[in-house]
């Protein structure tokens, strides 16, 4: 009977991290980077990353962020319009991928989107959102809109959707969730979806986040063996550390036998 033998290094299974950027350094691609529709945008005289274009579009600029359990998440941001299911804006908290691919999970908030003219927060999976909390309709049913928003997610995985009107940090609780769907993340995003005549107003004024970087420490478990003469097909029921798998020591067969060669599949 063939066996493989698997070797992991403990690792902890939460971190800290805070992030903080109000763009009072004039730009957006430094301490920390933002990249992404970067000709769509720009750091204004007051120190807003405000949207710069002259076309319909959706624009997204992407940072590095890890931060998905205990953790709080802050915004402040502008529109100068009535949003509408054309003008909106969102802003992904977590997203598992390093690009708003449509094929990663996170949640995210959406200002504007629908008629209803409110501020909820949605769980993304793939193509599929679902929603978990929301404010009460018409809340930004007026020409101009100026708000700072908070979430909030304990240890329990309750999620707390919070709004402050008149930003001086008086935040006040519009609605709660329960989801533990996903706990991992690559990037926060700020993505703008918008006609030619809104494609100027649009603008984020503060971006922060504090919370526990989530740490992978279950083994993968082996779903399937496929032996051939000289060579093993070995499937797993997650994906893989590419830094770790390919270590030839980590792996023997009845502990006699070691691989020659290790060679990782990303697609299955």
């Amino acid at each position: 009977m063939l066996r493989l033998l698997l070797i992991f290094l403990p690792v902890l299974a939460f971190s800290q991290n805070s992030f903080y950027d109000d763009f009072s350094d004039g730009n957006f691609n430094l301490n920390p980077q933002w990249y992404g529709d970067s000709n769509r945008f720009s750091v204004d005289s007051q120190y807003h990353l405000a949207l710069a274009d002259t076309v319909a579009n959706i624009s997204v600029l992407a940072t590095s962020s890890q931060i998905g359990l205990e953790a709080q998440w802050e915004l402040e941001f502008s529109f100068q319009f009535n949003p509408s299911a054309s003008n909106f804006a969102r802003f992904y908290l977590l997203y598992n991928r390093s690009s708003l691919d449509g094929q990663g999970q996170g949640y995210f908030l959406e200002m504007g989107g629908s008629s209803s003219d409110q501020i909820s927060l949605f769980r993304a999976n793939g193509n599929q959102q679902t929603l978990l909390a929301t404010s009460p309709v018409s809340l930004l049913n007026q020409n101009f809109n100026h708000f700072a928003v908070r979430v909030r997610r304990d240890a329990d995985y309750h999620w707390y959707l919070e709004l402050d009107t008149v930003l001086d940090g008086s935040f006040f609780l519009l609605s709660s969730a329960q989801d533990s769907s996903f706990v991992q993340s690559q990037i926060m995003a700020w993505q703008c979806q918008y006609t030619r005549t809104r494609s100027d107003k649009i603008f984020l004024h503060r971006v922060s986040a504090q919370g526990a970087i989530y740490r992978d420490t279950v083994a993968p478990i082996i779903d399937s063996i496929l032996v051939g003469k000289t060579n093993l097909s070995i499937y797993f029921n997650e994906p893989i550390d590419s830094a770790q798998s390919l270590l030839l020591q980590n792996f023997s067969i009845d502990s006699l036998l070691q691989p020659n060669l290790l060679i990782l599949d990303p697609v299955s």
